[in-house]
């Protein structure tokens, strides 16, 4: 990793818990300065041409360590790639201000942040920043990737019995599931926006956008994944719960006749959401409150 790159990430990873929502910036962000002795280097006319020829590398990089950080702390946020696409244009343009700017300082705190704020205000429900304004930092999401044991036991799955194949859908960094059922000779893909090593039966991307098919899964699973961002949709963000409305009718569509769609923990908008008629939904007790949502496709 070049020097440029390794400021970037120590700049981003100094602020991952800083709220841009926030609203005096240079009270909430922290700018080191070895960060700004980097930028000031980088300006010097010949390495601003060195910098221009690899800013697509850049940005990319910028825009992926941003993202991660913003995940970490709302994992139920939905970055489209019209999204990242602004975000990395804000960083372009962002440094052709700072290559034109006597102050990099004033230029990050008046220009930069501001402008990475209003894109970030872009993802939230309306209300969300007007209640956030007031903290200078927030506090990280815990999303653990449980054990593939814990799993099966929470959904109720018997290996013997699983109707194939199978998708895990938001199937955490490491696909631990995944890789467990195949070491059984189970025929299971899965997918996570937050994967890194990808292999041809586990790859990163998007539920909103990944190919389902039609008539094809004996059985899909999501646990601890798809129902908490219904969850999230249904109290949060109205327009975004009719988008998850469309994503449940889509994998409904792609189950095989007595195929099955396995939610954990289930919620009372999952019914609200299927609007597939030739569904049949049955709800598993785990444990007090908690249940898993069973909905199997009795007709094509």
């Amino acid at each position: 990793m070049d020097r440029f790159k390794q400021a970037i990430e120590e700049q981003i990873d100094r602020n991952e818990q800083s709220n841009l929502f926030f609203r005096d910036h240079e009270k909430a962000i922290r700018v080191g300065q070895d960060f700004l002795s980097i930028l000031d280097m980088v300006r010097t006319e010949n390495n601003q041409q060195l910098i221009d020829e690899k800013i697509g590398d850049y940005v990319s990089f910028a825009a992926d360590k941003l993202i991660k950080i913003i995940l970490s702390v709302n994992q139920y946020i939905q970055i489209s790639p019209e999204q990242r696409s602004a975000v990395e244009q804000i960083y372009r343009n962002s440094w052709e201000n700072l290559k034109q700017s006597k102050d990099i300082k004033n230029t990050l705190f008046k220009v930069h942040y501001p402008r990475l704020a209003e894109w970030l205000m872009s993802l939230y429900p309306s209300h969300f920043p007007d209640a956030l304004q007031f903290q200078t930092s927030l506090n990280k999401l815990i999303c653990k990737e449980y054990s593939p044991a814990f799993q099966l036991q929470t959904l109720g799955v018997d290996i013997s019995k699983l109707n194939q194949p199978v998708l895990d859908i938001g199937c955490g960094l490491n696909a631990n599931l995944v890789q467990f059922l195949r070491r059984k000779n189970i025929q299971i893909w899965g997918f996570d926006r937050s994967v890194e090593n990808q292999s041809s039966f586990i790859k990163r991307d998007d539920w909103f956008l990944y190919d389902y098919r039609q008539n094809f899964w004996g059985t899909i699973i999501s646990n601890a994944a798809l129902s908490n961002h219904i969850l999230y949709a249904a109290k949060n963000d109205p327009e975004l719960f009719q988008k998850y409305r469309s994503l449940l009718q889509k994998i409904l569509d792609s189950l095989k006749f007595q195929g099955s769609l396995i939610l954990a923990p289930g919620n009372s908008f999952i019914r609200s959401a299927v609007v597939n008629d030739g569904c049949k939904m049955v709800n598993r007790q785990i444990v007090g409150e908690f249940y898993v949502t069973f909905i199997t496709r009795t007709a094509l």
